[in-house]
């Protein structure tokens, strides 16, 4: 089977939700884009990690670049739920994040758990075999409010 990756070069939506009663809650992301809605699941902690990594990626741009980077702290603009059905596409293993200097956007790269892994060394790739991946490009803005 080949390798899916689905891509949002321009997200209208890029959130963090929750399903279930606090101790039984899944915690899932979603991308949405051009009528498009892709969810995966992810653990508590990778959500808080990608946020917390996110902010800092932002940091460190404002201090080494004339990017405009909005303020941490400021107002978030969606904070609505998340777009039922939740039907994820995979369950996330490695979080990648990166700045796209040429497009001045912030990259995000969500990978499938791969449950046939011997280790814990990752390899990112564009192969066919490689995991299927969820990939977004977010504005400064965009992913300060993530």
């Amino acid at each position: 089977m080949s390798r899916a990756v689905h891509e949002f070069r321009d997200p209208t939506r890029f959130v963090v939700g929750t399903v279930g009663q606090p101790g039984e809650r899944v915690f899932f992301v979603q991308a949405s884009e051009a009528g498009r809605t892709i969810t995966v699941r992810c653990e508590k902690q990778q959500a808080r990690i990608l946020s917390d990594r996110m902010g800092d990626l932002l940091d460190e741009i404002a201090t080494r670049s004339d990017v405009p980077i909005p303020p941490a702290g400021g107002e978030v603009d969606d904070l609505g739920p998340l777009e039922m059905p939740v039907d994820p596409e995979f369950n996330v293993g490695t979080m990648g994040l990166g700045w796209d200097g040429e497009r001045g956007k912030v990259v995000v790269e969500l990978l499938a758990a791969d449950p046939t892994a011997t280790d814990e060394s990752v390899v990112l790739s564009d192969a066919e075999d490689a995991p299927d991946a969820l990939r977004v490009f977010l504005t400064p803005q965009r992913a300060r409010q993530f």
